[in-house]
């Protein structure tokens, strides 16, 4: 997405001990209020909305003065961030545990994507979420043994695969996760400066040196696409536990390359958070982002409607009508005969889950 330097970097917010306002009787922790209500003021995407009145009249989510509230969570929950009983502005409760963890030992890692070939013009590529430094390493090591697989091998050789036309693409209960490994996944494919989604998001101006609300705009690719992947036919596989970075994949393959949408209707969360460290004191999570399909519109609480419904997809079962359906999406004349469900390019390169990091996306909530 836009990498904005705020996005890389926190910055630490000062607070000043002096000349603090009356604060109401029973409250003493006005460090935490000040600090919470900075951040706010920076991040949330909320701030400015009007929760009554407008133009003039417009009395905003986020008051004018920390000490207008009780207390922090009051302050948070005033913004009205929240999404089928979810609140997204909030402490951050995983932050003390990761400061708790030890990060020098090496975690094995998921299998995030994996490959499957389906018929000899056509394959599956499964994406279980969007880990940070993990799911396009994984993807890249795919599609580079892809392209080694059918330019360097002969045909008669068991390993090797014909060359794809077709891919389908599951993002089925995939939640969502870090929107930079989204990006560089979806820029795989689409062609450079391919708008793929609309933004209205945070951003800090560096030459203002102040935070600042972007309208939406079209977010576009910044590089050419993967020759194994440019110009293929695409049919993204969604239900209802796709979710926010899964979402604009789907959206952004629908816009981009006119991939077809098949399954159910998505979950619907068109927003982005980012998570933000505080040395000794709770992390939060501020909702930063708002997003909007190209086509779609606001799916936001709605979620993106397939173009071809297939309830209950069970494609990984070789005998379940649903896997011939949507081969046919791509291969209309295949036959059952024709398909298999082959595990290939089994090994991902492995990499290490990172020390630390500034998550610009989370999981849907309960």
């Amino acid at each position: 997405m836009i990498r904005m330097a705020f996005l890389f970097s926190v910055t630490v917010l000062f607070v000043s001990c002096q000349n603090i306002p009356s604060y109401p009787s029973g409250q003493d922790d006005l460090i935490e209020m000040e600090s919470v209500w900075q951040y706010l003021k920076a991040y949330s995407i909320h701030q400015d909305e009007c929760v009554s009145g407008s133009g003039f009249s417009c009395v905003k989510k986020l008051r004018d003065s920390p000490f207008l509230y009780k207390t922090p969570e009051e302050m948070m929950l005033g913004l009205d961030d929240t999404l089928k009983g979810a609140a997204y502005t909030k402490y951050d409760l995983s932050g003390e545990r990761c400061a708790s963890a030890s990060f020098g030992s090496a975690l094995p890692e998921e299998r995030l994507v994996k490959f499957y070939q389906i018929t000899s013009s056509t394959a599956l590529i499964r994406i279980s979420r969007f880990d940070t430094d993990v799911t396009y390493s994984q993807f890249c090591d795919i599609i580079n043994k892809l392209d080694s697989s059918f330019t360097k091998k002969k045909e008669s050789d068991p390993s090797y695969i014909f060359p794809i036309k077709n891919y389908i693409i599951d993002v089925c209960q995939n939640p969502g996760g870090d929107l930079d490994e989204l990006d560089s996944i979806l820029e795989l494919f689409l062609p450079e400066n391919t708008p793929y989604i609309l933004a209205r998001e945070r951003a800090y101006d560096t030459i203002s040196k102040q935070y600042t609300t972007i309208d939406y705009r079209a977010l576009k690719t910044k590089r050419p696409a993967s020759s194994m992947l440019a110009g293929k036919k695409i049919v993204v596989l969604m239900d209802s536990g796709s979710a926010s970075a899964a979402e604009i994949l789907a959206s952004g393959l629908k816009d981009g390359c006119g991939a077809i949408l098949a399954g159910d209707t998505t979950y619907g969360k068109a927003i982005g958070q980012i998570k933000l460290p505080r040395r000794g004191r709770k992390w939060l999570q501020i909702t930063f982002l708002q997003l909007k399909g190209i086509s779609a519109g606001k799916y936001q609480n709605v979620g993106l409607v397939p173009d071809i419904t297939i309830p209950k997809l069970n494609i990984y079962k070789l005998n379940d009508s649903s896997l011939l359906e949507v081969v046919r999406l791509l291969e209309p004349d295949v036959r059952a005969s024709d398909l298999t469900m082959t595990p290939s390019l089994r090994k991902t390169r492995e990499s290490l889950l990172p020390e630390g990091y500034i998550i610009r996306d989370v999981q849907i909530g309960p």
